[in-house]
């Protein structure tokens, strides 16, 4: 997959505009250089007085405008399963962990198959920003860029499931998911967008986040969800069903037969058993959504040559909203298995 590695294509950085966001306090944002402000304007067509709409996209000073930023390639973390990797111009070619992706490289994710992908990365410090896809899942890389003290990377979804990781310590990213219905906005991570048939949906699970669409801007606190349709205003916003609690197997037990039961949540229509490889749940290897409280698989294959295996149970209301996972537990390997 040389041609991923050496291909150059330059990503743009893009800014969706928020409800309050003035060229002033973007330009301030990107750095002390005065003439930010009319670069903005330059770039975006627009005339002093003129106002910003809540959810446009700005085009951002980069390189060749002469201001200090980093163009990045994202690439595969892991991947579970197959999918596929179409850069621009290129045919598909089969995903692979390691490999590299320009701007504007779609990947897409088989039936169960679990992609997990590095966006942005803080020079020097190494912070990062992870995007994790679910099973048959579409993605485009619009834009990864770091600057000085800010990195940001813009994502469109086509179809499927996406979850930003939580950033737990230091500085902040900005991740924006594009939908055809709006888009999220969150500098912190910690969010769910998942397109159903004519909406998207968006779940705050550990950090507040905006939904933006149709001149609108909807705030999310943490454990809220919301439901945007295209050309409309984000609807009604969502209490999500609360963490439960996991019962079996305890934390850090040897996994000897795959059973899984937890306590029922009030108000839950089902459940959503997932099994991870890191404890952040960035690489999903196994997933099993259950109408009652427990989960017994005849057989349940999961990687052995790894550091360790976590699982944890979400719940998800009539209305289709996932709630918040609860607190992971480790899965130990049986004696004489594991790397």
């Amino acid at each position: 997959m040389i041609w991923l590695l050496l291909a150059a294509a330059w990503a743009q950085d893009t800014h969706v505009v928020r409800a309050g966001d003035t060229l002033e306090d973007i330009a301030t944002a990107l750095g002390a250089d005065p003439e930010l402000v009319h670069a903005l304007r330059d770039l975006n067509g627009l005339s002093v007085g003129d106002p910003l709409v809540v959810g446009a996209t700005l085009r951002l000073p980069g390189p060749t405008e002469g201001y200090r930023v980093q163009v990045q390639q994202p690439r595969v973390l892991s991947i579970t399963g197959t999918g596929t990797a179409t850069a621009p111009g290129r045919p598909p070619a089969p995903l692979e962990s390691g490999m590299w992706l320009v701007a504007g490289t779609t990947v897409c994710t088989d039936r169960d198959s679990f992609l997990a992908v590095r966006l942005a990365v803080t020079t020097g410090t190494f912070l990062h920003d992870d995007i994790s896809l679910l099973p048959e899942t579409c993605l485009t890389v619009d834009s990864a860029v770091s600057r000085a003290d800010r990195r940001s990377s813009v994502v469109s979804v086509s179809q499927g499931s996406v979850a930003v990781r939580e950033v737990l310590e230091g500085d902040a990213g900005r991740v924006t998911v594009r939908t055809p219905a709006g888009a999220t906005v969150g500098s912190k991570g910690g969010y769910r967008v998942t397109l159903e048939d004519d909406t998207a949906r968006t779940e705050a699970l550990y950090q507040p986040v905006a939904v933006v669409n149709a001149g609108e801007e909807q705030v999310l606190e943490a454990g809220q969800g919301v439901r945007t349709a295209a050309g409309e205003a984000p609807g009604e916003v969502v209490e999500l069903l609360q963490q439960g609690m996991l019962i079996r197997p305890q934390d850090g037990v040897a996994l000897r037969r795959p059973d899984f039961t937890w306590k029922p949540v009030e108000r839950a229509l089902g459940y959503r058993v997932e099994i991870a490889t890191t404890l952040d749940f960035t690489h999903v290897v196994e997933w099993q959504e259950v109408a009652d409280p427990e989960w017994h698989p005849e057989m349940l294959f999961v990687p052995y040559r790894v550091e360790g295996l976590w699982w944890r149970v979400s719940s998800f209301d009539k209305a289709g909203f996932q709630g918040v996972p609860s607190v992971p537990r480790r899965l130990a390997f049986p004696p004489g298995v594991g790397p």
